[in-house]
């Protein structure tokens, strides 16, 4: 009696959009995000798809460097990061902007967002998962998507604001069933094998689509060590190294403020403050507050900025 054909699925994040991937080290969350990347390569250009890739904690993102979708390199750094983090809020604020004008959204490329270990990003800058859900809520509509992995699962890390941002989830296996909860809103995922994950999305293209909210298990096929520079010597060979939108090192000086400014800055706020109350914590966070500035390197600029041009902001600071 022959086993019947198992049903094969394409993840295409045109239908995905905005997307989560978690699971525990080695489940094959990297795998499954290069899977779903790779599909949106082979069927753009760089004028109708960029790339804006972080990864902190490089380990096969290294294969991807010199894809021609790259807006710029790999960041590996938090400060690189941070710019890239800031390229995508810049470019939402321009696209809105010419919309708003224009009303025409024509010549604008489709730009994906990746984090490989969101955790890493939120622990390192304060106010970075609030951005994230910022970016991703106001992104969609203007062609800026988020893809996203994570090995921490945990609802202390994932608030319930920034996962209602990701359209689709996708979780491998987990060490228990909360995190399972956490991710897809049933249990589950603990029971999975490598390379196995439950699948929650509106819709997927292939020969079935499935209702919202109804997980199914895929194995995606891939293999990292040959598939990825192969892919990417192929579209090098295709569109030629094209131009990157942004350069780390040009923008280093302007993003890189001393940490002797900034705390002059500081110092200034301190007697405004109840005493014995004024931390260099608190002052930045309600200057954070007070601005609008973001977080990082940019967000210090900003502030003393802010600081410089209207001193009297700070008597509000109280």
């Amino acid at each position: 009696m022959k086993k019947p054909r198992k049903k094969q699925y394409e993840l295409s994040f045109r239908n995905l959009q905005s997307l989560l991937i978690a699971g525990i080290p080695g489940s094959g969350k990297t795998r499954i995000l290069f899977y779903i990347l790779l599909n949106e390569v082979l069927r753009h250009s760089p004028q109708q798809m960029r790339v804006a890739y972080i990864d902190l904690k490089p380990l096969d993102s290294p294969y991807l460097q010199g894809l021609p979708h790259l807006i710029a390199p790999i960041a590996i750094k938090p400060d690189q990061a941070e710019m890239l983090i800031q390229f995508s809020r810049d470019e939402i604020n321009r696209r809105r902007d010419t919309f708003y004008e224009t009303q025409k959204k024509a010549g604008w490329y489709q730009l994906i967002l990746v984090i490989d270990e969101l955790r890493e990003m939120i622990v390192l800058t304060k106010g970075m998962a609030k951005e994230l859900a910022s970016i991703n809520a106001l992104g969609r509509q203007y062609g800026i998507y988020l893809l996203c992995a994570t090995q921490y699962p945990k609802a202390e890390l994932l608030t319930s604001d920034l996962l209602a941002c990701f359209a689709s989830r996708i979780c491998l296996r987990v060490n228990k069933s909360q995190e399972s909860k956490t991710i897809l809103d049933e249990t589950g995922a603990e029971k999975l094998g490598q390379y196995e994950a439950l699948i929650q999305a509106n819709k997927i293209s292939g020969t079935h689509k499935f209702r919202a909210n109804k997980s199914a298990k895929i194995q995606p096929s891939l293999n990292v060590e040959t598939d990825l520079p192969r892919i990417v010597n192929q579209q090098i060979n295709l569109y030629g190294e094209c131009r990157q939108l942004l350069e780390y090192d040009s923008v280093k000086s302007e993003l890189d403020l001393s940490g002797n400014e900034f705390d002059e800055q500081i110092n200034l706020l301190r007697p405004h403050f109840a005493s014995g109350t004024a931390t260099h914590k608190k002052i930045y966070d309600k200057l954070v507050e007070l601005t609008g500035s973001g977080v990082g390197n940019r967000g210090k600029k900003i502030i003393c900025e802010s600081l410089n041009r209207r001193p009297e902001n700070i008597s509000y600071i109280a």
